[in-house]
């Protein structure tokens, strides 16, 4: 199953919400549309100043596999190869 988190313009509440969980030490991993300028959070002034970077342009979409190569990492525990 594909989550996408894209064109998302979060309520000020939840902004503010994730910030105060980054502040006091929960982790955020962020990659691709997480830094994307008009993508997740992309009206968020305080999220974008957070994550400190964010894309200019954008290639046109392609697609490729993903193969999981490390099962037992715990980042990758439950991920199915797409």
């Amino acid at each position: 199953m594909i989550k996408w988190s894209t064109i998302i313009q979060p309520t000020p509440e939840q902004v503010d919400a994730l910030l105060a969980a980054i502040t006091v030490g929960l982790a955020l991993f962020s990659i691709h549309a997480g830094t994307a300028t008009l993508a997740t959070f992309w009206s968020s002034a305080p999220y974008l100043t957070m994550l400190g970077s964010r894309f200019l342009r954008h290639d046109p979409y392609k697609e490729f596999t993903v193969e999981i190569s490390t099962e037992s990492h715990p980042i990758t525990q439950g991920v199915e190869n797409l």
